[in-house]
């Protein structure tokens, strides 16, 4: 993979870990009303912790095309 296209990866891995730092700030909100009114969590949980490691893949595939970027 060239330069050019390991950046256009990076610039496109970034937009997903911004949309996914959103959704996760957002299902925390979920989680948090949900908890006040008393309704089950196990869903809204499942959610968050399925964003999360989302989150995780995300910021792992940026560090890989910054590390081709440096070293290649």
């Amino acid at each position: 993979m060239d330069h050019a296209q390991l950046q256009k990866q990076l610039s496109a891995t970034d937009s997903h870990i911004a949309e996914a730092k959103a959704l996760i700030a957002r299902q925390r909100a979920v989680l948090a009303r949900a908890r006040a009114v008393g309704y089950p969590l196990e869903t809204a949980q499942a959610t968050l912790d399925a964003l999360e490691s989302s989150l995780l893949m995300f910021e792992k595939h940026r560090e890989w095309a910054i590390s081709n970027m440096t070293n290649g």
